[in-house]
């Protein structure tokens, strides 16, 4: 257990008993928010002691972002790997950016209104990106939460999945040398 006291402690419990995981974050400036990668952080302390309490489990990432939601999912994907996580399946989908919120969406020349729709666009129901409009989004987290449980119905074997995982990983950091 980790020396930390904090909020975490409140979930710690969960994430170990839970089969499995579905993490999601939104893309803030093209990569992952800092509160979905201090999450990842927390969890480096079951590398320590505990070792495997993580190991082999399945996950599902999950990206949501103004523009795109790629950014947020690969490095989801990554942290899962770090920890020998298997990632089955990855969604991403553009989303409401605060910018439609914020109280300067239709005149700010650099909010991602202005990217998508040009300058001083007059938001409309029709113009602003919400994730339960996108039936192919729904679509693939659907397939995403089918595909999970029929793995988790499988039996899955948590050693084999560590095993896949790292050689997996080892094969890209050699790619890389």
């Amino acid at each position: 257990m980790c020396a930390v006291k904090d909020d975490f402690t409140l979930i710690r419990d969960k994430l170990l008993e839970a089969d499995a995981l579905v993490i999601g974050g939104p893309n803030y400036f093209d990569t992952l928010n800092v509160l979905t990668q201090t999450f990842f952080e927390r969890c480096y302390q079951f590398r320590h002691q505990e070792g495997k309490a993580l190991w082999g489990k399945l996950a599902v990432a999950v990206g949501v972002g103004g523009i795109r939601g790629s950014a947020p999912a690969d490095q989801i994907e990554k942290m899962c790997m770090v920890n020998l996580i298997e990632t089955v399946a990855k969604i991403q989908g553009q989303g409401t950016a605060s910018c439609y919120t914020c109280g300067y969406g239709e005149t700010c020349q650099v909010g991602i209104p202005a990217f998508l729709n040009g300058s001083c666009v007059k938001f409309t129901e029709d113009i602003i990106p919400r994730v339960e409009k996108q039936s192919d989004l729904m679509a693939s987290a659907v397939a995403a939460g089918k595909l999970l449980g029929e793995r988790l119905n499988e039996g899955h074997d948590r050693a084999k999945v560590a095993t896949a995982v790292q050689q997996e990983i080892m094969k890209r950091y050699a790619e890389t040398v």
